[in-house]
């Protein structure tokens, strides 16, 4: 009986190999790679996704201030998101809504259970509210290593080429980042439209103070003022800002730097007070 289930199992192998031979099906190892790089590619989904789709028909209901929207319009674009002020602001709430509707329920089985929901509701709000900030942060770190150098090409550039266009395109050709893939989308967009229009998007795509200078800059270069001064003031302050910076980073490694040396310190002490004591105990 052993026999017969060991020699069924070599058949089902030698069977399945010669299957395999005659329709080409890929290896082990091959289709575990495609199926690990599928996964990899497949955009996770967002559990509180319907949440959003639900809250979007009450974002005409909520008012904000002039400088929150455009602050929170700024912060959502830099991270991607597709979503208005408003609407951002329409999810949190809804969110919040919803989870605190459990507390209903839970009111009748012990009072004390209306806490869970409602700090449940208060973590989640925080969470998303936070995620969004951390990826609007991540984009505008990548946008302030860039920004001094293409504001520095622009100036050199723009005494020699009014033509601003062609020296995005110059800048997109040298460099393959972030912030040149933006200006690529900014290069697209100003040859199918009105330029204006198309630089104004950029400067609220990037978020970045000294970049809507320079946009600016542009738009009177555009209209043909001449802004050579205006450039050049700007490289001084970018100049300025990146020694800043680079004094910020220096800082935040000064202490791992005392500490190594007060290691190395304590350790040179260490060596002499044992070299000390053996010389005293050497004597007796």
């Amino acid at each position: 009986m052993i026999y017969f289930f060991i020699s069924a199992i070599f058949i089902t192998i030698a069977l399945y190999v010669i299957l395999a031979i005659l329709f080409k099906l890929p290896s082990f190892k091959v289709s575990f790679n495609i199926a690990k790089h599928v996964k990899a590619s497949e955009v996770k989904k967002n559990p509180f996704e319907f949440l959003a789709t639900l809250s979007k028909p009450l974002s005409k209901y909520v008012t904000l201030s002039l400088s929150k929207q455009l602050k929170l319009e700024g912060l959502l674009t830099s991270s991607g998101s597709a979503e208005t002020p408003n609407q951002y602001v329409a999810r949190l709430i809804f969110t919040f809504t919803f989870i605190c509707i459990f507390a209903v329920p839970l009111s009748f089985i012990s009072p004390w259970l209306i806490l869970i929901p409602l700090v449940a509701a208060i973590i989640t709000v925080v969470i998303i509210d936070s995620e969004m900030k951390d990826k609007s942060q991540k984009v505008q770190e990548l946008i302030e290593d860039e920004v001094p150098r293409f504001i520095e090409s622009f100036s050199h550039s723009i005494r020699t080429n009014r033509n601003v266009i062609n020296i995005f395109d110059t800048y997109t050709l040298n460099y393959d980042t972030y912030f040149s893939n933006e200006l690529k989308k900014t290069v697209a967009d100003m040859r199918t439209g009105s330029q204006e229009i198309a630089l104004q998007r950029f400067e609220l795509r990037m978020n970045n103070s000294m970049l809507s200078q320079l946009v600016r800059g542009i738009l009177a270069t555009m209209r043909g003022e001449d802004m050579t001064i205006h450039f050049d003031e700007l490289v001084h302050k970018m100049s300025a800002m990146r020694k800043q910076r680079l004094t910020a980073q220096a800082l935040k490694i000064k202490p791992k730097i005392s500490a190594l040396s007060l290691i190395r310190a304590m350790w040179s002490i260490g060596v002499l007070l044992v070299v000390a004591m053996v010389g005293i105990l050497s004597q007796y």
